[in-house]
C-alpha cells in the first residue's frame, strides 16, 4: 500500500508542477492531501487494520489510485515494447542481446542480421514457389512447408524446420544452404527454385 500511495503522491506532484491548467493544480493538491491524510490516519501505513472504516476507505482509495496509475503505465510500456519487437521482427532486424530460447534449444548461436530488399524478395520468391529442386513447397492450414519442413518464425528469426534463414552481407542462407541467382533463376544449394 505504501508503494502505490507513493505513486499517487508522485502523480499529484506531477499534476501540480507539470500541469498547465488550474484544474491540474487542484487535482494535484487533492491527491497530495489525500496521501498525507492516509499517511496520518494509518501511522505511515503501519496500522491499517486498526483504524476506523472511513479512514480505512481513504487509505485504500489512495493506494488504489496508485495501483491504477502504475498498472496503466506498465501496460503502456508492455504494449510499446511488443510493438517495437513486432516491427523489428517484421523488418528482419535482431534487436536482442544473447540467444533466444529457441536458438538455445537448437544449439544455434544468435547473430545480428542486416535486412536487404534483395534477400527479402528472394525469400518471398522461395516461399511462394512450387518447388525447390525436388522438394515441394506446400501451403496448408495457414502454414508453408518446404520439403515437408514447416516454415515458422520464432524470436525474430525465420526457420525452415530446424534451419534458420539468415541474411548477412546481402547473402541469403537457409541453414548451410546458399541462395544464389543466375540468369534470372533462383537456386538453393544449387537446386533451382521452380516458380
Amino acid at each position: 500500500m505504501l508503494g502505490f500511495s507513493v505513486v499517487t503522491l508522485g502523480f499529484g506532484l506531477l499534476a501540480i508542477f507539470g500541469g498547465n491548467l488550474a484544474e491540474d493544480v487542484i487535482l494535484g493538491l487533492v491527491m497530495i492531501a489525500a496521501v498525507l491524510g492516509a499517511a496520518a490516519v494509518s501511522n505511515l501505513w503501519t496500522r491499517v487494520k486498526m483504524i476506523p472504516i472511513g479512514a480505512k476507505i481513504l487509505v485504500w482509495a489512495v493506494a488504489a489510485v496508485g495501483a491504477v496509475i502504475s498498472s496503466f503505465f506498465v501496460v503502456i510500456l508492455w504494449v510499446t515494447l511488443k510493438l517495437f519487437k513486432l516491427f523489428f521482427a517484421w523488418a528482419g532486424v535482431d534487436i536482442g542481446k544473447g540467444p533466444s530460447a529457441g536458438a538455445l534449444v537448437r544449439g544455434v548461436p544468435r547473430t545480428r542480421v542486416r535486412a536487404s530488399s534483395g534477400g527479402n524478395s528472394d525469400w518471398s520468391r522461395i516461399v511462394s514457389s512450387k518447388r525447390v529442386g525436388d522438394e515441394r513447397v506446400v501451403h496448408d492450414g495457414g502454414f508453408t512447408y518446404i520439403g515437408g519442413k514447416r516454415v515458422m518464425s520464432e524470436g525474430g528469426f525465420t526457420y525452415v524446420g530446424d534451419e534458420r534463414v539468415l541474411l548477412e552481407d546481402g547473402v541469403l542462407r537457409i541453414g548451410d544452404k546458399l541462395v544464389t541467382r543466375d540468369a534470372g533463376h533462383l537456386y538453393v544449394d544449387g537446386k533451382v527454385v521452380e516458380e
